[in-house]
């Protein structure tokens, strides 16, 4: 049987810490489980007894070693969760009021209750839950639950993060010049891309000896144009200001057997773990054609130009993914940032998607289901947490879009934005499905997400990437007669979303990697 329980937010997770390991059971590791304690034996006078249940939010495995009870994932409900918490979110405990309302947001068995939602998220704001406050906004912004107030919800995000006037307005300004330089890069780079085509069907022309003067001319004009474009996009970006990451120095000093320590002008990011998953050939459902490939390159230029370790599987079955997702998420630091990529086949089931393994079928219960992989991450007790999925309805997996925040790194961001946990998603369509291939043998997604990666000289927040991937995805997604947009949200359900931002620091080539010692162990490849 599969045991999960809602995976959601809190302030004091009981989280694997070393626990986990290659023997543990993954899906009891991955579950995160309302697990009602056993009462501690207290003593008044001479009388022993009992006290009451205490409710944390743990993992299947460790709830079951520490005597506690819990409802397996096929049987959970509204109200099994309310039993839970609700006595203390009655009490005014803000963390439980947290859980109450996400447990409503969630519906579980029945409908989502928004209006709900939102009451209990603005009594735990108000108890200072900081988790509570940002879900609220994000309410806010949308219009979900509670009337839309983008200035409100605004206003409660900086609350939440605690951004001084002075830093709004200081980041304020930064964030318009760095969407407009990413506008400037995004048009310049559609032209290059547009010149690129054209030349090449020019030469097809000539090659052919076509005799077709119009169709000639018709691309000789077409070409002008790109080269005009290309022309205004460049006089854009002469007039801003450079990224002001560009100039920075960077440093990468690691160890054997460890991920480096990346650091920008004396602030320390931390280290970076990738698992990059590419299920293509599966056992009983129709292969793909490029996830291989794209898992491959993604995990290549994360090790060699951003300083990851990283781990490849090619084609794992369910035990293999849940396993390797446990270990690359259990026994981090403080201070680590992993990032999951997934190519491969997505589905969706009501409101519930799901990731297919190599021996999946269209059978729900052979896919790797959107709620045990939010459990496992929400025990992740690292800095940030990316996920990149590159598969159909890869937004299932997140919350409403993300309020506000930069594109890129700022020194006056580092109080805020790296003192804090995040959690994201980059769907590369939505919830909608997404094309596999397009991309010169890559998906029009991870085409963009490589060239992005392997041009990039900046540090860029999970928006950032986002913003850099759009424009060309969505247009070479249309011209191939399926519109897909990439979409960057907080993950849903999260355990540990604070606002902190997820930065991509490049560090630098192969050759600039050795100098940096940065010669630690290698890439891991698994097959399932």
């Amino acid at each position: 049987m599969l045991l999960v329980g809602i995976a959601t937010a809190g302030s004091a997770p009981q989280s694997w810490g070393r626990l986990a390991d290659a023997s543990s059971d993954p899906l009891k590791a991955m579950a995160t489980v309302d697990c009602l304690l056993p009462g501690q034996v207290r003593r008044s006078g001479r009388i022993n007894y009992i006290g009451p249940a205490l409710p944390v939010k743990t993992t299947a495995e460790l709830c079951e070693k520490r005597g506690g009870e819990y409802v397996a994932y096929d049987r959970a409900s509204l109200q099994s969760t309310l039993r839970v918490w609700q006595e203390k979110a009655d009490g005014g405990d803000a963390e439980a009021q947290l859980f109450v309302g996400q447990a409503w947001e969630r519906g579980f068995d029945r409908a989502p209750d928004l209006a709900k939602a939102a009451q209990w998220y603005a009594k735990a704001a108000k108890n200072g839950s900081r988790e509570a406050k940002l879900a609220l906004a994000a309410m806010m912004e949308t219009g979900n639950g509670v009337p839309a107030d983008p200035q409100g919800a605004l206003r409660l995000y900086r609350e939440a993060m605690g951004l001084r006037e002075e830093l709004v307005r200081a980041s304020d300004a930064e964030a318009r010049v760095s969407q407009a330089r990413f506008e400037a890069e995004a048009q310049q780079a559609e032209a290059e891309a547009r010149i690129a085509r054209l030349q090449s069907e020019m030469a097809a022309l000539a090659a052919a000896r076509a005799q077709d003067t119009r169709a000639r001319e018709r691309k000789e004009a077409e070409l002008a144009q790109a080269q005009a474009a290309r022309e205004q996009a460049g006089v854009r970006l002469d007039a801003l200001p450079p990224s002001p990451t560009r100039s920075f120095s960077r440093r990468a000093a690691g160890t054997a057997g460890a991920a480096p320590s990346l650091s920008v002008d004396g602030t320390r990011f931390g280290r970076y773990y990738a698992l990059v998953i590419g299920v293509q050939d599966y056992d009983t459902i129709a292969p793909l054609k490029t996830p291989l490939a794209d898992a491959e390159a993604v995990a290549g230029v994360l090790e060699r130009r951003y300083g990851f370790r990283t781990t490849l599987l090619r084609n794992p079955d369910y035990h293999t993914l849940a396993g390797e997702l446990v270990k690359v998420l259990a026994n981090r630091e403080d201070d680590d940032n992993v990032l999951v990529y997934f190519a491969g086949h997505g589905e969706l089931d009501g409101r519930e998607g799901f990731w297919l393994p190599r021996d999946a079928s269209h059978d729900r219960a052979s896919g790797l289901p959107n709620s045990l992989l939010v459990s496992a991450m929400s025990q992740f007790g690292g800095r940030t947490l990316l996920v990149i999925a590159d598969s159909c309805f890869g937004a299932a997996l997140a919350a409403p879009r993300e309020i506000s925040g930069p594109l890129e790194y700022f020194p006056q961001d580092s109080a805020s934005f790296l003192a804090n946990k995040g959690r994201y998603v980059i769907s590369a369509g939505g919830e909608t499905p997404v094309v596999d291939d397009g991309g010169q043998g890559h998906s029009v997604f991870s085409a963009e997400l490589l060239r992005v990666l392997e041009r990039n000289d900046r540090v860029l927040t999970q928006r950032g990437l986002a913003e850099a991937l759009r424009p060309a995805v969505e247009s070479n997604s249309t011209r191939l007669g399926h519109k897909q947009v990439p979409q960057v949200a907080p993950m849903r359900d999260g355990r540990g979303y604070e606002g902190g931002k997820f930065y991509l620091v490049p560090v630098g080539d192969e050759s600039s990697r050795a100098s940096l010692g940065m010669r630690g162990e290698g890439a891991g490849t698994l097959g399932g």
